[in-house]
């Protein structure tokens, strides 16, 4: 029953395929679709709708293992403040900052540690008080505008920048949606997907130099020195 009933929706697809009106529609509604499905899977991957990816990517390795045990760090975007959290158990001082009131309550509540503070402000026209060893910034970049303005304002409060941004050459088909003039950003929030020469452009603009970069589930990760 189901195989007849499939080759008869790939025939009705095809005819429709033919046809100039109805395919740049259904092609767009197919994106949508795909689109859609990235955010219907963390709805329903798990009971409080967390995205598996963070699971399966074990991101906070990378931040990890370029901290010591006597650095300050400053986690910009720290969001629900796992990741400050985690780093909070290896790190000297750690302190996330967030625009949204409603994450810095929430990571108050959950995560505690003696060195371990969240703060309410945006890191773009925050005034920072204190140099730091190293700025954490996890999927953070992408959602600003002026970037390189960020970096340069960072750079002079601390030597070191961790950085994980997603990459627009995860597939083919985020290429292929971008060139299209489809919505291919994971985020619509998103100023920017990178390519590693985007990436390595930023770098430069902002004065800094790359130490180390890897690549990840398709994220670039990074270590960029003040220069």
């Amino acid at each position: 029953m189901i195989k007849p009933l499939r080759k008869l929706i790939w025939r009705i697809l095809l005819l429709l395929r033919a046809e100039a009106l109805t395919r740049q529609p259904i092609l767009r509604l197919l994106v949508w679709l795909h689109n859609w499905s990235y955010h219907l899977i963390s709805l329903f991957a798990s009971h409080d709708g967390t995205h598996p990816k963070h699971a399966i990517m074990r991101y906070h390795e990378f931040f990890l293992a370029h901290i010591t045990p006597t650095d300050h760090v400053l986690d910009v975007g720290s969001g629900s403040g796992k990741v400050a959290y985690e780093i909070a158990a290896k790190a000297a001082q750690v302190q996330g900052i967030d625009l949204r009131s409603a994450n810095v309550i929430r990571a108050q509540t959950t995560y505690q540690r003696d060195n371990l503070s969240f703060v309410e402000g945006d890191a773009t026209t925050h005034s920072f008080s204190e140099p730091v060893d190293v700025i954490v910034l996890s999927n953070v970049l992408e959602h600003i505008d002026d970037r390189v303005g960020l970096l340069q304002k960072l750079s002079r409060i601390a030597p070191k920048i961790l950085i994980r941004v997603p990459m627009l050459t995860r597939d083919w088909l985020t290429v292929y949606k971008k060139e299209a003039g489809f919505e291919y950003r994971l985020d619509d929030t998103h100023f920017i997907e990178y390519t590693t020469q985007a990436f390595a452009a930023e770098a430069a603009a902002a004065g800094l130099t790359i130490e180390h970069q890897e690549i990840n589930f398709v994220e670039l990760y990074a270590v960029w020195r003040a220069s």
